[in-house]
C-alpha cells in the first residue's frame, strides 16, 4: 500500500473513535465552513474522509466537475437547443425508410 493509502486509512481509523461534537469539529477544520444540520455520524465521517482523499489524491477533473455543475443547473430552459442523440435520429430515418417502401410492420400499402 502506498504511503497516501495508509494516511487516510489511520485517518478513518482516528475517526471512528471521535465523538460526533468532535467530528463536527474537525469537519469545520477541514471544510472551513459548519457541517449540514442532523448530519448522521456516518456522514459525517464520509464527508470528512472524502475530503482527506481529495487533498491526498487530487480532486474531480476539470470536465468530471463541469458535468457536475450542469447536473445541478437542472434541466435547459425552454427555447433552448436540445441535443438530439444520433441514435434516436438514425432509428427515427430507417423506420421512415421502411414505411415508405412498404414493410410489412408499417401501413399497409392499398
Amino acid at each position: 500500500m502506498e504511503k497516501r493509502a495508509i494516511d487516510v486509512a489511520k485517518a478513518l481509523v482516528r475517526l471512528s473513535a471521535l465523538t460526533i461534537f468532535e467530528l463536527r469539529g474537525e469537519w469545520r477544520r477541514l471544510h472551513r465552513m459548519p457541517p449540514p444540520m442532523r448530519l448522521s455520524r456516518d456522514l459525517l465521517i464520509r464527508g470528512i474522509i472524502y475530503q482527506l482523499q481529495e487533498r491526498a489524491y487530487g480532486g474531480l477533473s476539470k470536465a468530471a466537475a463541469r458535468k457536475l455543475e450542469q447536473a445541478a443547473a437542472g434541466p435547459p430552459r425552454r427555447g433552448a437547443a436540445k441535443p438530439t442523440p444520433s441514435v434516436f435520429l438514425e432509428a427515427r430515418h430507417a423506420a421512415r425508410a421502411g414505411v415508405a417502401r412498404g414493410h410489412p410492420h408499417g401501413p399497409h400499402p392499398c
